[in-house]
């Protein structure tokens, strides 16, 4: 009775993949990196149409892959993207919305890897 030990189990956040390790961000950076993403990408598409000069949304996602562990950078991403494509939805442009996402999925993952 003296050698049994109660061990507390922590939930594992992060997931292995092919010897890559993915990691869920902290919370806060969940909530929040969608929500912001989605509100500059609908005001962007608000005023400058689907075709924008600058397309704002893209540096908050490449500022939260910038400043977190690599092992996050796919959760970020998916967030990041998840909140462009509802602003894609809103502003009307579901379907050209996936190619918007795939050219901005190339242009975050060149900056942030360069």
């Amino acid at each position: 009775m003296g050698t049994d030990r109660i061990e507390v189990l922590h939930p594992d956040s992060s997931l292995s993949i092919g010897g890559f390790k993915i990691t869920a961000p902290s919370l806060w950076l969940a909530v929040v990196l969608p929500l912001v993403v989605f509100a500059s990408a609908s005001l962007s598409l608000t005023i400058f149409g689907a075709i924008t000069p600058i397309w704002i949304s893209n540096a908050f996602t490449v500022t939260a892959l910038l400043r977190n562990k690599r092992s996050t950078w796919p959760v970020l991403l998916l967030l990041g993207e998840a909140g462009d494509y509802a602003a894609n939805i809103v502003a009307g442009t579901p379907i050209t919305g996936f190619g918007y996402i795939a050219c901005d999925v190339v242009e975050i993952l060149l900056i942030v890897v360069l």
